[in-house]
């Protein structure tokens, strides 16, 4: 997996359990301020959307949040929008284009994007890409890379 631009920070995190991959997503919440686009790329299973359901308690969401992938899209209320797309279903970026999706990543709230790879010609190049994989050396393992092209 890799993106476009050259990485400015890079860190990786090795979560044990799915509460652990919550918890690191919870923790992360922390570091935003509105106006981010978190790119996220796995396979399916790998974390993503427990991440994402971590990253949102930590910015108080009070909404079940769920992933979007039928619906496409999820917006939840925090201190500032959370804006959550599932790009799994789309044929590419056109598609991410067609349904306004670069218009949420222009905002001032957070946009998460899970399955960034298929759209990733929309993406802005300061997003924060975060990549998971299952640790083949733990059953429960997961083991996430964060990759900033930008000041994020």
């Amino acid at each position: 997996m890799s993106i476009s631009q050259p990485a400015i920070g890079e860190a990786e995190i090795v979560t044990l359990s799915a509460e652990e991959t919550f918890n690191e997503g919870k923790n992360f919440a922390s570091r935003l301020n509105g106006g981010e686009v978190i790119a996220l790329v796995g396979e399916l299973g790998a974390g993503k959307t427990v991440f994402t359901k971590g990253l949102c308690k930590g910015l108080d969401v009070k909404n079940p949040v769920i992933s979007p992938t039928f619906t496409i899209a999820n917006e939840y209320d925090a201190d500032f929008k959370i804006y959550h797309f599932d790009a799994y279903r789309l044929s590419g970026s056109e598609d991410a284009a067609a349904i306004g999706i670069e218009d949420y990543m222009m905002g001032d709230g957070v946009c998460i994007i899970e399955w960034a790879d298929k759209v990733k010609e929309i993406i802005p190049e300061d997003a924060m890409w975060i990549y998971f994989r299952h640790d083949e050396d733990r059953e429960t393992g997961r083991i996430l890379r964060i990759v900033s092209a930008g000041d994020s």
